[in-house]
């Protein structure tokens, strides 16, 4: 059962179906091989970052389990190859229990999810690379990943519970390496996250917010965004500002609750219409992608 990556499918009345079209036409299923003479069952994989390395990995089609291409297919291969490979684990609370220091985020940041959209445009119009199925052996231990934003609420709220710790724990974001404190940002440090987006105009960060309102698409441009509580400091108000994607469908957010937001963010500028209604804002964005970029803090 193995085979090379399989650029487009079939769906059930015999549509073609491209990996970059997938998603806008809604995730359709079943769906079978495009390849000559084939139709066997197979899935779709989400786009994704690579667990041991941080690369990007656009989304992919692959045979169903326990499937197989027929022998006439076009993206069928044979053999099977043995890799090496560190493991990790996902549970943020044994890696804390297990004396664990480092953190890797492998959720998407909205930059990285444009960049896989791209990869999967490319992949649409090329031939595919060689994906036969590979046996994966332990070659050791990796920093424990972390895949959501509600497990990283957990390492953000044993850092506030436990300050002497916080020096020694640090999250590493693709190549970067960066302390607790230079990566979670509560209200009380909104002043100083500012003051980190003018070094540096881009800062992955984890920022704890509550959301005050939604702001509709058409007020300030075609977006929607989410206005946040601001940090207000000698009448300057700090604001984090949440755009949101037009793609993604939102659930019920209880604005009563605590957020923490994962993304890529920078200072708004001069030139672009303010979301929150002071004249003196300072506001920080991010684009929300997925809904694994936010998760609800635990009451400390």
């Amino acid at each position: 059962m193995s085979g090379v990556a399989i650029p487009f499918v079939k769906d059930r009345i015999g549509n073609t179906i491209y990996i970059d079209q997938y998603e806008d036409l809604g995730y359709p299923t079943p769906i079978f091989c495009g390849g000559r003479g084939c139709g066997t069952r197979v899935t779709h994989v989400v786009g994704h970052k690579r667990r041991n390395t941080g690369k990007l990995i656009p989304a992919i089609f692959r045979l169903y389990q326990n499937f197989d291409h027929s022998d006439s297919c076009s993206f069928k291969t044979s053999g099977n190859y043995e890799i090496e490979a560190k493991i990790g684990t996902s549970n943020v609370e044994d890696a804390i229990a297990d004396g664990e220091t480092l953190f890797r985020v492998h959720i998407l940041n909205h930059d990285e999810a444009f960049q896989l959209k791209q990869k999967e445009e490319v992949f649409a119009d090329q031939l595919p690379e060689d994906t036969t199925k590979r046996v994966f052996y332990n070659k050791g231990k990796m920093p424990c990943y972390v895949k959501a934003c509600s497990d990283l609420a957990k390492l953000y709220i044993y850092g506030k519970e436990n300050p002497k710790e916080r020096d020694s724990l640090e999250i590493k974001v693709n190549k970067s390496t960066v302390k607790w404190k230079d990566f979670f940002f509560g209200i009380g440090q909104y002043r100083y996250f500012q003051h980190c987006l003018t070094k540096d105009k881009y800062v992955n960060a984890a920022i704890d917010l509550q959301i005050t309102r939604k702001v509709f698409s058409g007020v300030v441009d075609d977006f929607e965004y989410f206005e946040c509580k601001p940090k207000n400091v000698k009448g300057t108000k700090y604001y984090p500002i949440i755009r949101i994607s037009k793609k993604l469908k939102l659930p019920i957010i209880d604005f009563d609750k605590q957020f923490l937001v994962y993304g890529k963010f920078r200072l708004r500028n001069a030139e672009e219409p303010k979301v929150s209604s002071e004249y003196n804002a300072v506001e920080f964005v991010t684009t929300l992608v997925n809904l694994k970029q936010m998760g609800e803090v635990p009451t400390v």
